[in-house]
């Protein structure tokens, strides 16, 4: 199977406990307490998309990030920590099919993250937990780091 361009799994931190965060060339450099470590979103396989779509205006470009990402209303509720309804800042950890660990996002340039109840409206609908991350960035997203 060719997984290439997939995204195998996602974690988050919350952009307040993130301790330093330091872009350097087309890396990035992300160092959390020891006691608040990336958390897993408990992603239903083949349900996580990510998109950093560039914009150039006058020599300048943006990036802006929006992504879905699916997951069980019963493995949510093992993770008391999913209350994204305040619009919570966050940087997000994504690994893709090739093995490639990204991140978008950073301390200066957070990404928001809301969740909502995903009921079908169709029998091959999706039920669960749809998590909605949005933002816009001064650089791609980056290779991590570790």
């Amino acid at each position: 199977m060719d997984n290439i361009g997939s995204f195998q799994s996602a974690e988050y931190a919350f952009v307040d406990n993130v301790k330093s965060c330091a872009v350097v060339s087309d890396k990035i450099i992300v160092i959390l307490p020891s006691d608040k470590p990336w958390k897993e979103i408990p992603a239903t396989p083949g349900k996580i998309e990510i998109t950093v779509t560039p914009t150039t205006e006058n020599d300048v470009t943006i990036y802006t990030v929006a992504g879905i990402i699916y997951c069980p209303r019963h493995r949510l509720s093992k993770y008391n920590e999913f209350s994204f309804n305040k619009k919570s800042k966050i940087i997000l950890k994504y690994i893709t099919g090739n093995g490639d660990v990204l991140v978008a996002g950073d301390k200066d340039t957070p990404l928001t993250i809301v969740s909502e109840n995903a009921n079908p409206s169709a029998a091959n609908g999706y039920s669960g937990v749809k998590l909605s991350i949005s933002g816009v960035m001064t650089h791609p997203e980056l290779v991590l780091m570790e």
